[in-house]
């Protein structure tokens, strides 16, 4: 029930009234499209936090470009190479 209230405040706020993002909202999709749980996203320092917010990643084509830097230079195109 809890959730539910929350999620109608959501839409009514963001999705019909047309506000911008507060640092909370956009920290909660940031979290959401990198499948970070709240507790996980703590663990982080905060210079690290304050980087990921600053790439802006809870808009979507921010997430793209990032997530395909991340897989063409990072940890993700290394195991590709080690399959081939």
């Amino acid at each position: 029930v809890l959730w539910l209230g929350w999620y109608v405040r959501w839409l009514i706020k963001f999705d019909i009234m047309g506000e911008e993002y507060g640092p909370a909202e956009r920290e909660y999709l940031t979290r959401k499209a990198m499948h970070v749980s709240e507790s996980r996203w703590a663990l982080l320092s905060k210079e690290k936090r304050d980087e990921l917010m600053a790439k802006e990643l809870w808009v979507p084509e921010a997430f793209e470009q990032f997530q395909a830097e991340t897989w063409k230079g990072g940890a993700g195109a290394k195991n590709n190479k080690k399959r081939k």
